[in-house]
């Protein structure tokens, strides 16, 4: 049962912002948390996949979600201060967790006491040089992600709701296969190839069962490593020659297709939150 979640934590901070931190129109391969200490700010969805146009004030005391791939804004008039996450929740290493279940964007905690000491922790151990962390803080951190993560989960609310069950299992081989080989030069055809299908069958499905073609999904998942590259250090070009693509040029455009942001504007959305 708990192997088909995965966790996967890109970066933990804390930051006092003014009004440089300003975002627009923009679709993060990752979802990220927020949770407000003082100041305030301004959290727009923009309303696509049936989510309905939202302006969520950010006020102090709050948590807020934007999930991996809503185009939102974000942006403060003033200073705000936030600590926050950037990370990916997968069921069966493929399928984002909000697009399977219903969430709200703004949830209240009982304590702010327990969440800034989940932040601290989460800060901490992501920040901490030296020897890879101990397994106990690993596991701490884990747990207190998959806690903050689960309170956005709602009986009804939210979502661009995705059936786990309406998925048949060749077509999450299928999946999985693209995200493992996703440094090799991948093309529908020769996945199709590789396991016997007919090319338009293999994207009808795509488009049934995952609500996106099968040319969509290689493209976002190469994009979430490039991301993954770009945040460890990789300069553009080596990015570029790892993922496939011809040059920079291409690289970057199709980055922005993606995201809404170049590459080197989006790192600086999760350095600044």
């Amino acid at each position: 049962m708990f192997e088909q979640l995965q966790l996967k934590l890109l970066t933990a901070e804390r930051r006092a912002l003014d009004t440089s931190w300003h975002f627009e129109d923009m679709s993060d391969p990752f979802s990220r948390i927020y949770y407000v200490t003082d100041g305030e700010g301004v959290l727009r969805i923009h309303g696509e996949g049936g989510l309905g146009e939202q302006v969520i004030p950010l006020l102090p005391g709050s948590l807020y979600l934007i999930p991996a791939y809503i185009r939102c804004s974000f942006w403060t008039d003033a200073t705000v201060t936030i600590s926050y996450v950037h990370l990916q929740l997968l069921i069966e290493g493929f399928l984002p967790f909000f697009d399977s279940v219903p969430f709200r964007f703004e949830r209240i905690p009982d304590t702010s006491e327990e969440i800034e000491g989940t932040f601290d922790l989460l800060i901490s151990t992501l920040s901490a040089q030296g020897p890879s962390p101990a397994p106990a803080s690993l596991l701490r951190c884990q747990g207190s992600l998959y806690l903050i993560a689960s309170r956005f989960c709602v009986a009804e609310g939210s979502g661009r709701t995705i059936s786990r069950k309406e998925i048949p299992s060749w077509l999450i081989e299928v999946a999985g296969y693209i995200r493992d080989h996703i440094e090799t030069k991948l093309t529908v055809q020769g996945v199709a190839d590789t396991f016997g299908y007919d090319r338009s069958y293999l994207s009808r499905m795509f488009s049934t069962c995952l609500h996106q073609p099968i040319s969509r999904f290689v493209r976002e998942r190469r994009i979430e490593r490039a991301v993954e590259l770009l945040l460890s250090g990789e300069p553009q070009k080596s990015v570029a020659q790892a993922l496939g693509y011809a040059d920079v040029f291409h690289f970057s455009r199709q980055f922005k297709q993606v995201t809404g942001l170049s590459p080197g504007t989006y790192i600086s959305s999760v350095s600044s939150g």
